[in-house]
């Protein structure tokens, strides 16, 4: 073998070693005050930007991304910080405290934070010199900080920064090139480190989406995986559900759609793309759209209960002829219904199971403000939140307008930044990382008659660095 290569192989074995030894690092600090006053509250949101239990949310500060620097207590700006909600769901002024100044960053736009058992979860990129003297880019760092703050411990490294990750009840799963893999956080804390404590659970999955929710499946996510090799041509793939404790339960995989008595099942299979969830008092209902064995594609969604069981029968189609070329996302609103956005004109339009889809608007004398392309952010009391591709504004107008057609009107100022994890909706705020200053910020969905648009300091949750601060507004914070 070459001598170089060799030598290379070498050195990249002790730079592992010496991360992974590294882990189970304990640091300390100072506790907050009331730090845990609601552990044992239930959790909404878990996985994202913003995670609230009680009337706490925690919520990553802003975004620098995988550069920044990383010394624990010395990051303000791109951390994790709580903040106090009154009643109305409304931030209570200078509530902002530090839980963990460590740089919060993966390069996931669904894997957020998580609050399990006094515990926050995140990842963090590991910039530790190489024995070269440069920073190393592949390393990514599992960390948990109790809720009070005094502790946060160093859990795991693992040598991809671009993976998914979900935390259950005792472990920490990780999406890694195709392998879902789990560190088992049962052990004791000197074990959690070890590199054996890195075991793939299952093979060929594609994605996983943790459940943002208050409702029944909150603290749960799910998976897609594809057929292994020897059973792809079967033309199926896997939908699984992961519950709190960690179980995997499969819900809609090869056979699901089989008839009773066709000897040749397989040819009822299909290939699911899952496009939303909606957590709702019925349940917890999927949209996804199918492809059959003769290629035929149709928008359908399913509510599952909490015995996460399928039943063909009960599958609703809401469209037919969702070709993915043509749909671009799905927006729940129920069982049988939902908003749709297209790749071309009309951009938006209104699915119901059983009827024709109606494109939005649908009258005579449509609203031209709405002949564009549009993301859907919320949906919330028939109203539908949205921005276009201008960006720097939060729009809404109302799906079921008894006018026939839907009138626009501006919510809000909110520049989205679409490169790290995705908006969420708490409440009834909507959270979101700006795109222009890069702290959190947050719009609410108002949805009433009269709309009040707030001003630009009141709409920032992120605690501003003092020069951060001053160049924004020109002075001193107060």
């Amino acid at each position: 073998m070459n001598k170089k290569i060799l030598a290379a192989i070498v050195l990249a074995i002790v730079l592992v070693v010496g991360l992974v030894a590294c882990s189970g690092k304990t640091y300390k600090a100072d506790a907050l005050p009331d730090g845990n006053k609601y552990s044992d509250q239930p959790v909404e949101n878990n996985g994202s930007l913003v995670v609230k239990q009680g009337n706490y949310i925690y919520f990553v500060n802003a975004y620098i991304g995988a550069d920044a620097d990383n010394v624990f207590g010395e990051q303000d700006k791109s951390c994790i910080y709580r903040a106090t909600l009154n009643d109305d769901g409304s931030i209570v002024k200078d509530s902002q405290v530090a839980l963990v100044k460590k740089n919060v960053y993966s390069g996931s736009k669904n894997s957020g934070i998580y609050v399990k058992n006094g515990w926050v979860y995140f990842a963090s990129p590991n910039v530790d010199k190489t024995k070269d003297g440069a920073v190393n880019d592949v390393y990514l760092d599992f960390y948990r900080t109790s809720v009070d703050g005094t502790q946060t411990q160093l859990l795991y490294t693992i040598a991809n920064r671009s993976v998914e990750f979900f935390v259950t009840d005792n472990s920490i799963l990780v999406l890694d090139g195709g392998d879902l893999k789990k560190i088992d956080l049962t052990l004791k804390a000197s074990k959690i480190s070890k590199k054996d404590n890195y075991v793939t659970v299952r093979e060929n999955v594609s994605s996983i989406q943790p459940v943002l929710s208050s409702e029944e499946f909150s603290g749960y996510a799910i998976i897609m995986s594809s057929a292994s090799d020897e059973t792809s041509w079967k033309g199926y793939n896997t939908l699984s559900i992961i519950a709190p404790d960690g179980e995997i339960k499969d819900v809609i995989s090869d056979g699901s759609y089989a008839i009773e008595g066709d000897a040749d099942a397989y040819v009822t299979n299909a290939t699911l793309s899952l496009k939303n969830y909606l957590d709702s008092q019925n349940g917890l209902i999927l949209y996804y759209t199918k492809t059959d064995y003769a290629n035929n594609v149709t928008l359908c969604s399913y509510t599952f209960g909490a015995d996460l069981v399928f039943d063909r029968a009960s599958e609703v189609v809401l469209m037919d002829n969702a070709s993915s070329t043509y749909l671009s996302a799905v927006s729940g609103i129920d069982a049988n219904s939902a908003i749709i956005t297209t790749s071309a004109a009309p951009y938006v339009k209104y699915v119901e199971s059983g009827k024709t889809p109606q494109s939005i608007p649908s009258t005579a004398t449509p609203s031209d403000s709405l002949a564009r392309a549009i993301t859907v952010m919320a949906i919330k009391d028939g109203y539908i939140f949205y921005t276009d591709s201008t960006g720097g504004v939060l729009y809404r107008f109302k799906y079921n307008a008894t006018d026939g057609y839907p009138i626009e009107e501006k919510v809000g100022d909110a520049s989205i930044l679409t490169d790290w994890l995705s908006p969420v909706v708490v409440g009834g705020n909507f959270y979101y990382l700006d795109k222009t200053i890069y702290y959190l910020c947050y719009a609410e969905l108002q949805c009433g008659e009269d709309i009040v648009i707030p001003e630009a300091k009141d709409v920032i949750v992120g605690k501003l660095t003092a020069d951060d601060y001053e160049e924004l507004f020109g002075e001193d914070e107060e």
